[in-house]
């Protein structure tokens, strides 16, 4: 009886805590109501039941509140599906759907589902997911979308994961750089989306500032986004802005395309089109861009830029440009035509790729034509272009050569001047006498080093219309120059330094000059075949140091140092004018007089000096330096401080030489100020006096002068400032050295020059930042035709900086005076705003040869680059001729 009565007891309980109602959250208006035909959760009590499968009882403890579970009770769901939520989870075992209330999770086979509210149908593999509405009238927990290739936010999303198909209801989501909204999308299995009233921007709000608006559009992911007839609308307002119909990339690689050019008109050369051209990607590996510029007033460019790379192998890239552009206006008699010509070449090996050899070009050739019409300032500012060829290969890891070509050309003279080839073979510093295996104190003898350089060259130098002409390559400059050197190094008494050296120079040439008087006339000639000659000096020199410390208990100063280095020195060169060493020649003039003269004096590397030298050399260098006491920091209580980073006081004299046997004593000296001021002083007296054409003869200056001193012969002064009144702001990245290695335009962004002052990045987060830059050089020098001091100066002032008046709003400006020439230089203004997606700006060059001014509002996105306007003129339209 009991038992029985126990049995149904357990029995209700059951049955009602199986019914129990679903308890909503508090300010909680679920949007979908629960279904009456569903099961509700499950208690972990085992029983049997004919309704359950023994796979839903196994699991049934999972279904509570709170817990994850997985269903493979379909034969539509072939993988494991994991499902959560906050607050209840119903499973309609008739119909085999499952109901997700508050934060439903759902995972399968890496997609995954995150919403308010969702319903699971087991047997289709699909699932809906909806947001849920609050009391306030808020969407909650609105669907999020996740695979291995989308993420996207929708209003409703119901996904079929056994297809890999969705339909879907206000979506946003993001395809590389564009914002993706649609009011209705049909997602297929591979990921290719179709969508009706879609909307297209690069603004990541939810209300963007402009968008791209089509009936329909077609994603296709990592290759393109194709829309039929579109409009743009600018703050919610359309635009006269209509397309038919539109691509848009949508791929991280790049392809081959057509590069859209910008429009405009200019007083001078009329309307144009810049950019115009096309984009070839061959493979990963190489890449070109031909573009160019055309004008109806008859001037035109055309640029191409090839780049190559190749993994731990070599990079590089090569630009041609090449213009017309003409000098006057149409119908004007003396209108000339200049053509311009710009070659760029850059490669650069890797050094992994051949560890022993390197190959290295930068190659840089502009003329004067194109730099004076260049649209980029740099190269308008650029006087001399200089370019490199080199390969460089080691032997041994003692033996090193190198071979090199070079050219520089200056775009004010036409002045071009080629050394090619260089060969430079070099000998690492050997020791012939040291032990392998040293045991003990070293001998004198080990000390004992030679090295050795060889160098060859050939120069052309001469003005680029006569460069290969018969002149030009008979006055072609060629040698070998040989360098050894034998030196050693001891010391004395532990702290005297004792260096000896032997030099031997040697030259071979192609040729040296002979010069005679033809009648009144005194010719050069030049004299072919293999010629040398050479030249030796012995050297040898003592050094040591001297400190003297000068110590305080109190104060802030803590120690006072002084070192000083005396050195002595002794250097002998026999005269090499003499007839033995066969270098030196004479001639004699109409009047009788005897010349002496180098037959290698135009040569490459010169040739011996005359002269014989025996001459013992003084110098004394002093520094000076404080500790002081730093009692804010008990971290570091002293610190060192650099009084005066050298003073150094030198002369010579010659004992070999019959006169003017004292060099002129120097000083120089050298110190910085407050980490920012650097000061450089150097002068010169003499022992000597001087005739009025400034040559010295063998009298010493104070003997019949009333001032028993040295004669005063140059002072110079050097002074350096460069201060940050801002030294928080952070530093701008710079382009110069770092690194691209291709000096040409980015082909990910090409209607930007990006050495072009006017796109230099901009940071919106340093208030202001202000660089103030002074350059000072005096020097003093006598006249010795009217015994007065001439006073040669030269100082510019440099002043570049930012000023950010709002978050949005930064003037950037830079400039400079040459206080002398009363001058500024280029002056530059750039105002910015950052207008989120968009950018707006305004550059000036308000004054000089090059003003010009460019307006601009256009998309930050590299996709709409050429949704912008821009205005702007430059120094070309100045020009009347």
């Amino acid at each position: 009886m009991y038992k029985t009565i126990i049995r149904w007891v357990v029995l209700l309980i059951g049955v009602g805590y199986l019914f129990q109602p679903l308890h909503a959250q508090p300010n909680r208006d679920v949007s979908v109501a629960k279904p009456n035909n569903t099961l509700s959760t499950i208690d972990s009590i085992s029983y049997s039941s004919d309704s359950l499968s023994d796979s839903l009882l196994s699991k049934s403890d999972s279904l509570l509140s709170n817990e994850k579970d997985t269903l493979k009770n379909s034969s539509a769901i072939t993988d494991v599906l994991s499902y959560s939520s906050k607050d209840s989870v119903y499973v309609d075992m008739k119909t085999g759907i499952a109901y997700l209330y508050s934060e439903a999770k759902v995972d399968y086979i890496g997609s995954k589902l995150e919403a308010d509210y969702m319903e699971i149908d087991m047997n289709k593999s699909e699932v809906l997911a909806k947001p849920t509405i609050d009391s306030t009238g808020e969407n909650i927990g609105i669907p999020h979308f996740t695979d291995a290739s989308n993420t996207f936010d929708a209003k409703e999303i119901k996904y079929n994961f056994h297809t890999k198909r969705g339909l879907i209801k206000e979506v946003t989501t993001q395809e590389q750089e564009i914002y993706v909204h649609g009011q209705v999308v049909k997602k297929y299995e591979n990921d290719v989306s179709f969508i009706k009233k879609a909307q297209f921007t690069s603004c990541d709000l939810e209300h963007p500032h402009f968008d791209i608006r089509a009936f329909k559009a077609k994603v296709i992911p990592h290759d393109k986004i194709v829309m039929g007839a579109a409009m743009m609308f600018i703050e919610n307002i359309p635009t006269p802005l209509v397309i038919p119909f539109a691509v848009l990339p949508n791929s991280t690689k790049r392809k081959s395309g057509i590069l859209i050019p910008t429009v405009g008109q200019t007083q001078r050369d009329g309307f144009f089109f810049r950019g115009l051209g096309y984009y070839f990607r061959f493979n990963d590996y190489v890449d070109l861009k031909i573009d160019g510029d055309a004008y109806t007033g008859g001037n035109w460019e055309v640029r191409g830029n090839l780049r190559y790379a190749l993994r731990y192998k070599f990079s590089g890239g090569l630009g041609f440009a090449y213009s017309q552009n003409f000098q006057g206006i149409r119908g004007d008699p003396n209108r000339a035509k200049r053509t311009g010509i710009s070659v760029q070449w850059a490669h650069n090996q890797d050094a992994k790729a051949h560890p022993n050899s390197r190959f290295s070009a930068n190659v840089n050739y502009t003329n004067s034509a194109y730099s004076q019409y260049a649209n980029n300032i740099n190269d308008y500012l650029t006087n001399t272009t200089t370019s490199n060829i080199s390969y460089s290969i080691d032997f041994a890891k003692k033996l090193h050569l190198t071979l090199n070509g070079a050219a520089s050309y200056n775009t004010n003279t036409s002045t071009m001047e080629i050394i090619l080839p260089t060969i430079n073979f070099t000998v690492d510093q050997l020791y012939p006498f040291r032990r392998k295996h040293a045991i003990g104190k070293r001998k004198w003898y080990e000390t004992i080093s030679f090295n050795y350089n060889l160098l060859a060259q050939n120069t052309i130098s001469a003005p680029d219309t006569m460069l290969f002409t018969k002149k030009t390559l008979d006055e072609m400059k060629n040698g070998i120059q040989q360098n050894a050197t034998l030196s050693s190094t001891v010391k004395i008494f532990k702290y005297i330094n004792w260096t000896n050296s032997f030099v031997y120079h040697e030259y071979w040439y192609t040729k040296n000059i002979k010069k005679e008087y033809a009648g009144d006339t005194l010719k050069t000639i030049n004299q072919n075949g293999f010629k040398t000659t050479r030249d030796f000096s012995y050297n040898t020199n003592i050094n040591f140091k001297l400190y003297g410390i000068l110590r305080f208990k109190k104060g802030a100063i803590k120690a006072f140092r002084h070192v000083l280095t005396p050195s002595v020195g002794f250097t002998y060169r026999p005269d090499f004018s003499t007839p033995f060493w066969n270098s030196y020649e004479t001639y004699t003039d109409p009047n009788g007089v005897v010349h002496q003269y180098s037959k290698y004096a135009n040569s490459l590397y010169g040739g011996p000096p005359s002269g014989m030298v025996g001459s013992v050399n003084f110098s004394l260098n002093n520094t000076f330096d404080m500790k002081v006491r730093n009692r804010k920091d008990t971290a570091n209580p002293e610190k060192n401080i650099s009084l005066l980073d050298y003073f150094s006081i030198s002369t010579s004299y010659n004992m070999a030489a019959d006169s003017l046997r004292w060099a002129p004593i120097t000083l120089s000296a050298r110190t910085v100020l407050f980490q920012r001021l650097n000061i450089q002083v150097g002068a010169s007296f003499d022992f000597y006096k001087i005739d009025s054409n400034g040559q010295r003869y063998n009298e010493f200056f104070w003997i019949n002068n009333k001032y028993k001193t040295l004669r005063f012969s140059r002072t110079d002064l050097a002074i350096s400032l460069s201060w940050s009144l801002n030294p928080k702001a952070k530093p701008k990245a710079d382009n110069t050295n770092n690194p691209s290695p291709y000096p040409f335009h980015s082909y990910a962004s090409p209607m930007y020059d990006e050495s072009d002052l006017l796109w230099q990045p901009i940071d919106f987060n340093v208030p202001w930042n202000l660089n103030l830059g002074y350059n000072l050089n005096y020097i003093v020098t006598p006249n010795p035709k009217t015994n007065k001091l001439q006073h040669d100066v030269v100082q510019t002032i440099t002043l570049t900086g930012s000023i950010s008046i709002t978050p949005k709003w930064q003037i950037t400006f830079g400039t400079g005076f040459d206080i002398m020439a009363k001058k500024f230089t280029i002056t530059t203004i750039n105002f910015s705003r950052d207008l989120h997606c968009w950018e707006m700006g305004f550059y000036w060059i308000p004054f000089g040869t090059r003003t010009e001014w460019n307006f601009h509002i256009r998309i930050k996105s590299s996709i709409f680059q050429d949704i912008k306007y821009e205005k702007r003129k430059d120094f070309r339209d100045n020009e009347y001729y």
